[in-house]
């Protein structure tokens, strides 16, 4: 199944070219069809592992070796800012959001919030380049893309260990203020 997969991403791309059909809108297009096959009652699970060791260093290389390294230097204050102050902003709302909304705990609300925080920009990117939208703006919010991934991972593993007790306030602040600069 999995080589079904591989085999049909560049399949996709050549047709959608063919019908001059935006990349990303033929790969929803595909998904959904997928989606709407039987499969006879077979449950399909992919494990994170899978996921985390064949599919994201992919995507990080791929991301990473099309930036341009001297305008990722002249945009990384702007890539700095939304990637850690927008990460916590965004969690934070969510979380805030939601325990209003539903009653669910503060510290488990946070922990929603750090899963969804990072954003995934492929669409816009691709739509992005089509369009011809100035380099710099591509870059930022390639680059921003790249780097919230890491901020939302050290954010949802210091919200997970506050909601197991393991981590206090200070200790979680302190935590990300090195993960931060040891990144």
């Amino acid at each position: 199944m999995l080589v079904a997969l591989f085999v049909s991403m560049p399949l996709i791309a050549f047709i959608s070219g063919r019908l001059r059909l935006q990349y990303t809108v033929a790969m929803v297009l595909a998904g959904l069809a997928v989606s709407a096959v039987p499969l006879g009652g077979e449950v399909i699970k992919v494990s994170p592992e899978l996921a985390v060791t064949l599919l994201l260093p992919g995507l990080v290389f791929e991301a990473a070796y099309r930036l341009d390294g001297n305008e990722l230097r002249r945009s990384f204050g702007g890539v700095a800012l939304l990637a850690v102050p927008g990460v916590l902003v965004s969690a934070a709302v969510v979380a805030f959001v939601l325990h209003l909304a539903t009653g669910l705990p503060l510290n488990q609300s946070f922990v929603v919030g750090a899963i969804v925080s990072a954003t995934d920009p492929v669409a816009v990117v691709a739509t992005m380049r089509q369009l011809k939208a100035p380099h710099r703006l591509v870059t930022l919010i390639d680059a921003e893309s790249l780097f919230n991934d890491g901020t939302a991972v050290l954010v949802y593993a210091i919200a997970l260990g506050a909601l197991s007790g393991d981590v206090s306030l200070a200790a979680g602040v302190a935590s990300f203020a090195v993960g931060i600069v040891a990144s």
